[in-house]
């Protein structure tokens, strides 16, 4: 499994995958922090699994998905936020994504966002 980890501050990025890779254990896990290069990133390699913050400098989580989604139309994606700003996406932004995680972080959280994919990531 391929996972794309995309936010604007290092201390996010080091949580998440240090969730990530006990959700899991052998995935690849990609970070960065410009989601510029993240695009250029699931251009060039597969992502099966995608996490973006919603709140990013150049382009937001949802611009980076659905820029994701021309080259890769069946890569899982989620976004990440504070409550107020998942609470104010549109219900139609929020039929992009398979599932919303809010801030803080906590691997309960974000298990609970990603249970369908743990439960495929687990199987391979």
């Amino acid at each position: 499994m391929n996972i794309l980890v995309v936010g604007s501050n290092e201390v996010l990025l080091t949580t998440l995958e240090g969730i990530l890779k006990g959700l899991f254990p052998g995935a690849v896990i990609t970070r960065a922090a410009d989601p510029l290069m993240a695009g250029k990133c699931a251009f060039h390699n597969k992502v099966d699994l995608l996490l973006a913050e919603i709140e990013m400098r150049r382009m937001n989580g949802v611009q980076l998905i659905r820029f994701v989604r021309q080259e890769q139309p069946a890569v899982r994606a989620y976004l990440m936020g504070s409550a107020d700003a998942l609470r104010g996406l549109p219900p139609h932004i929020q039929s992009e994504t398979a599932g919303l995680i809010p801030f803080p972080l906590t691997a309960a959280a974000v298990e609970a966002a990603l249970k369908d994919a743990t439960a495929k990531g687990k199987e391979e």
